[in-house]
Protein backbone atom coordinates (compact mmCIF):
# COMPACT_ATOMS: atom_id res chain seq x y z
CA UNK A 1 0.00 0.00 0.00
CA UNK A 2 2.58 2.42 0.57
CA UNK A 3 4.60 1.57 -2.60
CA UNK A 4 1.51 2.48 -4.05
CA UNK A 5 0.94 5.81 -2.48
CA UNK A 6 4.80 7.25 -3.25
CA UNK A 7 3.55 6.52 -6.80
CA UNK A 8 0.36 8.30 -6.75
CA UNK A 9 2.33 11.39 -5.17
CA UNK A 10 5.24 10.98 -7.17
CA UNK A 11 2.27 11.78 -10.34
CA UNK A 12 0.98 14.30 -8.28
CA UNK A 13 4.37 16.13 -7.81
CA UNK A 14 5.34 15.89 -11.69
CA UNK A 15 2.04 17.90 -12.19
CA UNK A 16 2.50 20.59 -9.94
CA UNK A 17 5.88 20.69 -8.87
CA UNK A 18 9.23 21.62 -10.22
CA UNK A 19 10.96 19.48 -11.94
CA UNK A 20 14.08 19.36 -9.22
CA UNK A 21 11.61 18.40 -7.01
CA UNK A 22 9.64 15.77 -8.57
CA UNK A 23 13.06 14.06 -9.31
CA UNK A 24 14.04 14.21 -5.83
CA UNK A 25 11.32 11.76 -5.06
CA UNK A 26 11.49 9.51 -8.00
CA UNK A 27 13.59 6.92 -5.72
CA UNK A 28 11.22 4.33 -4.47
CA UNK A 29 11.05 3.26 -0.52
CA UNK A 30 11.06 7.02 0.53
CA UNK A 31 8.97 8.57 3.28
CA UNK A 32 7.70 11.51 1.92
CA UNK A 33 4.89 14.33 1.90
CA UNK A 34 4.08 17.42 0.04
CA UNK A 35 2.30 20.51 0.98
CA UNK A 36 1.32 23.18 -1.19
CA UNK A 37 1.62 26.60 -0.37
CA UNK A 38 1.24 29.76 -1.80
CA UNK A 39 3.01 33.30 -1.72
CA UNK A 40 0.28 35.07 -0.04
CA UNK A 41 0.13 32.56 3.17
CA UNK A 42 1.10 33.95 6.03
CA UNK A 43 2.74 30.25 7.44
CA UNK A 44 2.55 26.96 6.21
CA UNK A 45 3.54 23.37 8.31
CA UNK A 46 5.91 20.57 6.90
CA UNK A 47 5.61 17.26 8.69
CA UNK A 48 8.03 13.73 8.68
CA UNK A 49 6.47 10.78 9.88
CA UNK A 50 8.84 8.78 12.03
CA UNK A 51 6.38 6.83 13.83
CA UNK A 52 8.86 3.67 12.77
CA UNK A 53 11.98 5.08 14.77
CA UNK A 54 13.37 4.07 17.91
CA UNK A 55 11.29 5.75 20.73
CA UNK A 56 14.73 6.75 22.42
CA UNK A 57 14.83 9.72 24.97
CA UNK A 58 18.03 10.97 22.99
CA UNK A 59 16.94 10.74 20.11
CA UNK A 60 17.95 13.85 18.10
CA UNK A 61 15.95 15.24 15.47
CA UNK A 62 17.65 17.27 12.52
CA UNK A 63 15.86 19.23 9.24
CA UNK A 64 18.19 19.69 6.44
CA UNK A 65 16.95 22.26 3.41
CA UNK A 66 17.00 21.28 -0.23
CA UNK A 67 20.21 22.37 -0.33
CA UNK A 68 21.36 19.92 2.26
CA UNK A 69 22.38 22.67 4.63
CA UNK A 70 21.27 21.99 8.49
CA UNK A 71 18.11 24.17 9.13
CA UNK A 72 17.64 23.06 12.63
CA UNK A 73 18.78 20.53 15.41
CA UNK A 74 15.90 19.70 17.60
CA UNK A 75 14.66 23.02 18.37
CA UNK A 76 17.49 25.36 17.58
CA UNK A 77 17.16 27.17 14.35
CA UNK A 78 20.94 26.51 12.62
CA UNK A 79 20.45 29.01 9.71
CA UNK A 80 20.40 32.81 10.57
CA UNK A 81 18.52 33.86 7.71
CA UNK A 82 15.69 32.08 8.45
CA UNK A 83 15.89 32.52 12.60
CA UNK A 84 12.73 34.81 12.18
CA UNK A 85 10.33 32.87 9.97
CA UNK A 86 10.95 28.96 10.91
CA UNK A 87 10.27 27.29 14.24
CA UNK A 88 10.33 23.50 15.49
CA UNK A 89 7.58 22.80 16.68
CA UNK A 90 5.65 19.49 18.36
CA UNK A 91 8.89 18.64 19.38
CA UNK A 92 8.16 16.49 22.46
CA UNK A 93 5.95 14.03 19.92
CA UNK A 94 7.43 10.55 19.13
CA UNK A 95 5.60 9.91 15.88
CA UNK A 96 6.23 12.97 13.22
CA UNK A 97 9.03 16.13 13.28
CA UNK A 98 7.12 19.32 12.73
CA UNK A 99 8.95 22.55 11.11
CA UNK A 100 6.85 25.90 10.78
CA UNK A 101 7.53 28.45 7.99
CA UNK A 102 6.13 32.23 7.93
CA UNK A 103 5.83 34.57 5.21
CA UNK A 104 6.43 31.86 2.54
CA UNK A 105 8.67 32.85 -0.40
CA UNK A 106 9.30 31.22 -3.56
CA UNK A 107 12.73 30.67 -2.77
CA UNK A 108 11.46 28.01 0.27
CA UNK A 109 10.42 25.47 -2.19
CA UNK A 110 12.13 22.07 -2.35
CA UNK A 111 12.48 18.91 -0.23
CA UNK A 112 13.38 19.53 3.50
CA UNK A 113 15.07 16.49 4.95
CA UNK A 114 14.09 14.78 8.41
CA UNK A 115 17.14 13.31 9.56
CA UNK A 116 17.16 11.27 13.49
CA UNK A 117 20.79 10.79 13.74
CA UNK A 118 20.65 6.67 13.71
CA UNK A 119 20.19 4.14 11.16
CA UNK A 120 16.45 5.39 10.71
CA UNK A 121 15.98 6.16 6.77
CA UNK A 122 15.36 9.76 6.32
CA UNK A 123 11.91 10.80 5.77
CA UNK A 124 11.32 14.00 3.35
CA UNK A 125 8.66 16.64 2.99
CA UNK A 126 8.45 19.05 -0.22
CA UNK A 127 7.34 22.16 0.04
CA UNK A 128 5.34 23.28 -3.22
CA UNK A 129 4.95 27.21 -3.26
CA UNK A 130 3.01 29.32 -5.78
CA UNK A 131 3.63 32.40 -6.93
CA UNK A 132 0.89 35.06 -6.81
CA UNK A 133 1.59 37.12 -9.92
CA UNK A 134 2.41 40.86 -9.91
CA UNK A 135 -0.21 42.55 -12.18
CA UNK A 136 0.20 45.93 -13.33
CA UNK A 137 -1.62 47.78 -16.24
CA UNK A 138 -0.13 50.26 -18.80
CA UNK A 139 -2.92 52.46 -20.57
CA UNK A 140 -2.43 54.57 -23.68
CA UNK A 141 -4.39 58.13 -23.43
CA UNK A 142 -3.88 59.22 -27.01
CA UNK A 143 -7.77 59.26 -28.76
CA UNK A 144 -9.08 56.95 -30.94
CA UNK A 145 -11.23 57.53 -33.56
CA UNK A 146 -14.45 56.05 -34.05
CA UNK A 147 -14.69 52.81 -35.73
CA UNK A 148 -11.31 51.95 -35.87
CA UNK A 149 -8.79 49.01 -34.52
CA UNK A 150 -6.75 50.53 -31.77
CA UNK A 151 -4.71 49.03 -28.70
CA UNK A 152 -5.66 51.41 -25.53
CA UNK A 153 -3.81 49.40 -22.98
CA UNK A 154 -2.25 46.27 -22.35
CA UNK A 155 -2.19 44.50 -19.06
CA UNK A 156 0.70 42.94 -17.34
CA UNK A 157 0.89 38.82 -15.25
CA UNK A 158 4.32 39.09 -13.82
CA UNK A 159 6.37 36.52 -12.55
CA UNK A 160 3.38 34.05 -11.98
CA UNK A 161 3.45 30.21 -10.44
CA UNK A 162 1.53 28.65 -12.13
CA UNK A 163 0.33 30.75 -15.15
CA UNK A 164 -2.93 32.51 -14.47
CA UNK A 165 -5.61 33.34 -17.45
CA UNK A 166 -6.11 36.66 -18.38
CA UNK A 167 -8.94 38.51 -19.57
CA UNK A 168 -10.94 41.64 -19.96
CA UNK A 169 -14.37 42.91 -19.33
CA UNK A 170 -16.52 46.03 -20.00
CA UNK A 171 -18.67 48.24 -17.75
CA UNK A 172 -21.17 45.71 -17.83
CA UNK A 173 -18.85 42.76 -16.97
CA UNK A 174 -19.28 41.14 -20.16
CA UNK A 175 -16.31 39.80 -21.37
CA UNK A 176 -14.62 41.92 -24.31
CA UNK A 177 -13.93 40.56 -27.90
CA UNK A 178 -10.67 40.92 -27.87
CA UNK A 179 -8.29 40.76 -31.41
CA UNK A 180 -4.95 40.37 -29.47
CA UNK A 181 -3.59 36.95 -28.00
CA UNK A 182 -2.01 36.34 -24.56
CA UNK A 183 2.11 37.28 -25.16
CA UNK A 184 4.77 35.45 -23.47
CA UNK A 185 7.32 37.84 -21.76
CA UNK A 186 11.18 37.20 -21.53
CA UNK A 187 12.30 36.07 -18.46
CA UNK A 188 15.56 35.42 -16.15
CA UNK A 189 16.91 32.16 -14.93
CA UNK A 190 14.86 30.61 -12.14
CA UNK A 191 12.30 33.00 -12.46
CA UNK A 192 8.56 32.03 -13.03
CA UNK A 193 7.08 33.27 -16.19
CA UNK A 194 5.11 36.57 -17.28
CA UNK A 195 2.44 37.22 -19.42
CA UNK A 196 0.94 39.92 -21.25
CA UNK A 197 -2.33 40.95 -23.04
CA UNK A 198 -3.32 44.39 -25.15
CA UNK A 199 -6.48 45.67 -24.84
CA UNK A 200 -7.39 45.64 -28.52
CA UNK A 201 -10.53 46.24 -30.59
CA UNK A 202 -12.86 48.05 -32.69
CA UNK A 203 -14.27 51.40 -31.01
CA UNK A 204 -17.33 53.47 -31.29
CA UNK A 205 -18.72 56.06 -30.21
CA UNK A 206 -20.68 53.91 -27.54
CA UNK A 207 -17.19 53.33 -25.94
CA UNK A 208 -16.25 56.76 -25.01
CA UNK A 209 -15.93 57.42 -21.55
CA UNK A 210 -16.06 53.50 -20.99
CA UNK A 211 -13.73 51.73 -18.22
CA UNK A 212 -12.42 48.62 -18.81
CA UNK A 213 -11.14 45.52 -16.45
CA UNK A 214 -8.23 43.69 -16.67
CA UNK A 215 -9.33 40.01 -15.00
CA UNK A 216 -6.38 37.67 -13.83
CA UNK A 217 -7.02 34.61 -12.35
CA UNK A 218 -4.86 32.65 -10.19
CA UNK A 219 -4.93 29.30 -8.70
CA UNK A 220 -5.06 31.36 -5.42
CA UNK A 221 -7.08 34.07 -6.43
CA UNK A 222 -8.50 36.43 -8.93
CA UNK A 223 -6.99 39.91 -9.07
CA UNK A 224 -8.67 42.81 -11.31
CA UNK A 225 -7.15 45.92 -12.11
CA UNK A 226 -9.38 48.91 -13.85
CA UNK A 227 -8.56 50.97 -16.66
CA UNK A 228 -9.42 54.74 -16.94
CA UNK A 229 -12.09 56.10 -19.24
CA UNK A 230 -11.23 55.66 -22.67
CA UNK A 231 -11.46 58.35 -25.40
CA UNK A 232 -13.12 58.10 -28.38
CA UNK A 233 -13.58 60.93 -31.01
CA UNK A 234 -16.44 60.40 -32.77
CA UNK A 235 -18.43 62.79 -35.54
CA UNK A 236 -20.48 66.24 -34.52
CA UNK A 237 -24.58 65.91 -34.55
CA UNK A 238 -26.51 69.25 -34.48
CA UNK A 239 -29.38 69.12 -32.26
CA UNK A 240 -32.15 72.14 -31.69
CA UNK A 241 -33.31 72.00 -28.60
CA UNK A 242 -36.45 71.98 -30.21
CA UNK A 243 -36.97 68.96 -31.49
CA UNK A 244 -40.24 70.24 -33.58
CA UNK A 245 -37.90 73.06 -35.47
CA UNK A 246 -36.20 71.04 -37.37
CA UNK A 247 -37.00 71.10 -41.43
CA UNK A 248 -40.24 73.33 -40.49
CA UNK A 249 -41.83 76.44 -41.88
CA UNK A 250 -41.95 78.88 -39.28
CA UNK A 251 -44.94 81.22 -40.29
CA UNK A 252 -45.10 84.64 -37.93
CA UNK A 253 -46.06 88.02 -38.01
CA UNK A 254 -43.93 91.26 -38.05
CA UNK A 255 -43.07 92.35 -34.88
CA UNK A 256 -42.94 89.12 -33.26
CA UNK A 257 -40.31 87.80 -31.20
CA UNK A 258 -38.61 84.51 -32.33
CA UNK A 259 -35.14 82.59 -30.83
CA UNK A 260 -33.60 79.13 -31.78
CA UNK A 261 -30.96 77.33 -29.93
CA UNK A 262 -29.33 74.79 -31.55
CA UNK A 263 -26.61 72.45 -29.62
CA UNK A 264 -24.03 70.02 -30.90
CA UNK A 265 -22.61 66.49 -29.48
CA UNK A 266 -19.34 65.26 -30.42
CA UNK A 267 -15.86 64.42 -29.28
CA UNK A 268 -13.95 66.40 -29.32
CA UNK A 269 -16.92 69.30 -28.71
CA UNK A 270 -18.05 70.97 -31.76
CA UNK A 271 -18.21 74.63 -32.81
CA UNK A 272 -21.71 75.88 -34.08
CA UNK A 273 -22.06 78.18 -36.91
CA UNK A 274 -25.15 79.97 -38.41
CA UNK A 275 -25.94 80.88 -41.52
CA UNK A 276 -28.87 82.58 -43.44
CA UNK A 277 -29.83 82.20 -46.94
CA UNK A 278 -32.71 84.75 -47.69
CA UNK A 279 -35.59 84.22 -50.50
CA UNK A 280 -35.45 85.71 -53.31
CA UNK A 281 -38.31 88.00 -54.56
CA UNK A 282 -41.11 86.10 -57.27
CA UNK A 283 -42.37 88.73 -59.34
CA UNK A 284 -43.93 86.71 -61.48
CA UNK A 285 -45.59 83.25 -61.24
CA UNK A 286 -43.30 80.43 -63.02
CA UNK A 287 -44.29 79.28 -66.16
CA UNK A 288 -44.43 75.28 -64.91
CA UNK A 289 -47.60 74.17 -64.22
CA UNK A 290 -46.04 71.96 -61.10
CA UNK A 291 -45.63 75.03 -58.88
CA UNK A 292 -47.63 75.44 -56.13
CA UNK A 293 -47.89 78.37 -54.20
CA UNK A 294 -46.31 75.85 -50.95
CA UNK A 295 -43.38 75.61 -52.41
CA UNK A 296 -40.18 77.10 -51.19
CA UNK A 297 -39.16 80.39 -53.16
CA UNK A 298 -35.73 80.28 -55.13
CA UNK A 299 -32.70 81.73 -52.75
CA UNK A 300 -29.55 83.16 -52.73
CA UNK A 301 -26.33 81.99 -52.02
CA UNK A 302 -25.85 81.02 -47.85
CA UNK A 303 -24.01 83.69 -46.30
CA UNK A 304 -22.56 84.06 -42.70
CA UNK A 305 -24.50 87.47 -42.05
CA UNK A 306 -27.50 87.18 -40.12
CA UNK A 307 -30.27 89.25 -40.47
CA UNK A 308 -29.50 92.76 -38.80
CA UNK A 309 -32.39 91.89 -35.99
CA UNK A 310 -30.51 88.82 -35.20
CA UNK A 311 -28.34 88.79 -32.27
CA UNK A 312 -26.36 85.39 -31.18
CA UNK A 313 -26.35 84.76 -27.61
CA UNK A 314 -24.49 82.20 -25.39
CA UNK A 315 -21.75 80.68 -26.50
CA UNK A 316 -23.17 81.47 -30.28
CA UNK A 317 -25.31 78.62 -30.60
CA UNK A 318 -28.40 81.03 -29.95
CA UNK A 319 -29.84 83.22 -32.16
CA UNK A 320 -32.61 85.87 -30.83
CA UNK A 321 -34.55 88.16 -32.81
CA UNK A 322 -35.91 91.05 -30.45
CA UNK A 323 -38.00 92.03 -33.84
CA UNK A 324 -38.83 90.26 -36.92
CA UNK A 325 -39.00 92.58 -39.90
CA UNK A 326 -40.98 92.27 -43.17
CA UNK A 327 -41.53 94.90 -46.11
CA UNK A 328 -43.26 95.25 -49.33
CA UNK A 329 -39.90 95.94 -51.20
CA UNK A 330 -37.83 93.67 -48.82
CA UNK A 331 -38.49 90.70 -47.07
CA UNK A 332 -36.04 91.03 -44.33
CA UNK A 333 -36.38 88.02 -42.18
CA UNK A 334 -37.36 85.52 -44.98
CA UNK A 335 -35.24 82.60 -45.42
CA UNK A 336 -33.66 79.24 -44.77
CA UNK A 337 -31.11 79.26 -40.76
CA UNK A 338 -29.15 76.69 -41.45
CA UNK A 339 -27.14 76.11 -38.08
CA UNK A 340 -23.40 73.44 -38.89
CA UNK A 341 -22.01 71.48 -36.25
CA UNK A 342 -18.40 70.06 -36.52
CA UNK A 343 -14.99 68.75 -35.15
CA UNK A 344 -13.10 67.58 -37.97
CA UNK A 345 -14.69 64.33 -37.48
CA UNK A 346 -16.35 63.08 -40.17
CA UNK A 347 -18.05 65.47 -42.22
CA UNK A 348 -20.38 68.33 -40.55
CA UNK A 349 -23.87 67.76 -39.44
CA UNK A 350 -26.15 70.24 -40.79
CA UNK A 351 -29.92 71.37 -39.90
CA UNK A 352 -32.32 73.88 -40.76
CA UNK A 353 -35.77 75.50 -40.49
CA UNK A 354 -37.31 78.05 -42.90
CA UNK A 355 -39.20 81.40 -41.97
CA UNK A 356 -41.42 83.45 -43.00
CA UNK A 357 -42.82 86.66 -42.16
CA UNK A 358 -45.82 88.25 -42.68
CA UNK A 359 -47.22 91.91 -42.48
CA UNK A 360 -49.57 92.64 -39.62
CA UNK A 361 -53.43 92.43 -40.83
CA UNK A 362 -55.10 96.45 -41.10
CA UNK A 363 -58.36 96.77 -39.52
CA UNK A 364 -60.21 99.70 -39.52
CA UNK A 365 -60.57 101.13 -36.13
CA UNK A 366 -64.22 100.93 -34.53
CA UNK A 367 -67.18 103.91 -35.04
CA UNK A 368 -67.26 105.77 -32.37
CA UNK A 369 -69.49 108.46 -31.14
CA UNK A 370 -68.37 111.73 -29.21
CA UNK A 371 -70.98 113.93 -27.19
CA UNK A 372 -70.64 117.35 -26.85
CA UNK A 373 -72.65 119.46 -23.84
CA UNK A 374 -74.29 122.58 -25.66
CA UNK A 375 -75.39 123.86 -22.14
CA UNK A 376 -78.44 122.24 -21.93
CA UNK A 377 -77.42 119.33 -19.63
CA UNK A 378 -78.39 116.96 -22.92
CA UNK A 379 -75.99 115.86 -25.56
CA UNK A 380 -75.77 115.81 -29.40
CA UNK A 381 -73.97 114.57 -32.08
CA UNK A 382 -71.01 115.62 -33.63
CA UNK A 383 -71.64 115.51 -36.69
CA UNK A 384 -67.79 115.88 -37.42
CA UNK A 385 -66.91 112.86 -35.31
CA UNK A 386 -69.54 110.80 -36.31
CA UNK A 387 -68.80 108.12 -38.54
CA UNK A 388 -71.03 107.31 -41.41
CA UNK A 389 -71.45 104.21 -43.74
CA UNK A 390 -68.23 102.78 -45.00
CA UNK A 391 -67.16 103.84 -48.89
CA UNK A 392 -67.67 100.03 -49.72
CA UNK A 393 -71.53 99.80 -48.58
CA UNK A 394 -71.91 102.92 -50.61
CA UNK A 395 -70.62 101.51 -53.77
CA UNK A 396 -72.34 97.91 -53.40
CA UNK A 397 -75.70 99.93 -52.77
CA UNK A 398 -75.29 101.84 -55.69
CA UNK A 399 -74.93 98.83 -57.82
CA UNK A 400 -77.63 97.04 -56.75
CA UNK A 401 -79.88 100.17 -57.45
CA UNK A 402 -78.86 100.50 -60.78
CA UNK A 403 -79.24 96.33 -61.47
CA UNK A 404 -82.95 96.96 -60.11
CA UNK A 405 -83.73 100.06 -62.46
CA UNK A 406 -81.60 97.99 -65.60
CA UNK A 407 -84.32 95.21 -64.83
CA UNK A 408 -87.19 97.04 -64.97
CA UNK A 409 -86.54 99.27 -67.94
CA UNK A 410 -86.30 95.48 -69.37
CA UNK A 411 -89.44 94.19 -68.27
CA UNK A 412 -91.43 97.63 -69.76
CA UNK A 413 -89.40 97.29 -73.33
CA UNK A 414 -90.59 93.70 -73.54
CA UNK A 415 -94.08 94.07 -73.23
CA UNK A 416 -94.64 97.09 -75.67
CA UNK A 417 -92.74 94.82 -78.41
CA UNK A 418 -95.38 91.91 -77.44
CA UNK A 419 -97.95 94.41 -77.82
CA UNK A 420 -97.72 95.96 -80.67
CA UNK A 421 -96.66 92.67 -82.37
CA UNK A 422 -100.43 90.86 -81.86
CA UNK A 423 -102.44 89.75 -84.93
CA UNK A 424 -104.11 86.99 -86.97
CA UNK A 425 -102.99 84.44 -89.88
CA UNK A 426 -104.74 82.35 -91.83
CA UNK A 427 -104.39 78.30 -91.79
CA UNK A 428 -106.23 75.55 -94.44
CA UNK A 429 -107.75 72.55 -93.48
CA UNK A 430 -109.11 70.07 -95.76
CA UNK A 431 -112.78 68.92 -95.40
CA UNK A 432 -111.91 65.59 -96.75
CA UNK A 433 -111.28 62.71 -94.25
CA UNK A 434 -107.73 61.37 -93.94
CA UNK A 435 -108.40 58.86 -96.84
CA UNK A 436 -109.26 61.73 -99.41
CA UNK A 437 -106.49 63.89 -97.74
CA UNK A 438 -103.91 61.16 -98.84
CA UNK A 439 -105.41 60.62 -101.98
CA UNK A 440 -105.00 64.24 -103.26
CA UNK A 441 -101.54 64.07 -101.77
CA UNK A 442 -101.08 60.86 -104.28
CA UNK A 443 -102.93 62.37 -107.08
CA UNK A 444 -101.05 65.99 -106.38
CA UNK A 445 -104.12 67.76 -107.41
CA UNK A 446 -103.71 71.44 -106.43
CA UNK A 447 -106.81 72.59 -107.56
CA UNK A 448 -108.97 72.70 -104.68
CA UNK A 449 -106.38 75.60 -103.24
CA UNK A 450 -107.61 78.86 -103.06
CA UNK A 451 -106.00 81.17 -105.45
CA UNK A 452 -108.14 84.57 -105.33
CA UNK A 453 -108.15 87.48 -102.55
CA UNK A 454 -111.62 86.83 -102.21
CA UNK A 455 -111.17 83.01 -101.31
CA UNK A 456 -108.82 83.39 -99.50
CA UNK A 457 -111.18 85.90 -96.91
CA UNK A 458 -113.38 83.50 -97.63
CA UNK A 459 -111.67 80.85 -95.47
CA UNK A 460 -112.01 80.63 -91.63
CA UNK A 461 -109.89 83.03 -90.22
CA UNK A 462 -107.86 82.04 -86.78
CA UNK A 463 -106.89 84.76 -84.59
CA UNK A 464 -104.61 85.04 -81.52
CA UNK A 465 -104.64 87.55 -78.86
CA UNK A 466 -101.67 88.46 -76.62
CA UNK A 467 -103.04 87.63 -73.61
Amino acid sequence: MFYFTMKFLTLVLLLIAPLKVAEALLLEGRNATAVLASTTKSKVTLECDISGAKQDASLTKIWYMPDKKLLALNDIIAKDSMIDRVEVINIDKRDKMSLEISSVQLSDEGIYTCDLGDNTPESYSALIVNKIPDVSLNQYYEPVVENSVAVVATCFANLSKPLPEIWFVDSQNKRVENFAEVNNLPQKDGDPPSISLDLKKTFTQSDDGVTYTCMVEHEDLTLSVPTGPVNVHYHATAVFVNSELEDSLQELQEDENFEATCTGTGNPAPQIKWTFQPDVQVTSTPASDDYEASEKPPAAEPTDDLPSNFILTGSGNKIVSTSLKTTSDDVTNNGTFYCTASNGIGSPSVISFRLAVFDKPTTPPPPTTQAKDRGHGSAFADPTTTMGPTVDAAVIGGVVAVAVFVLIVTIIILLRYFMAHKGEYYTNELKANTDDVEEASLEDDDDDLPTTEAELLGEKKRREHFL
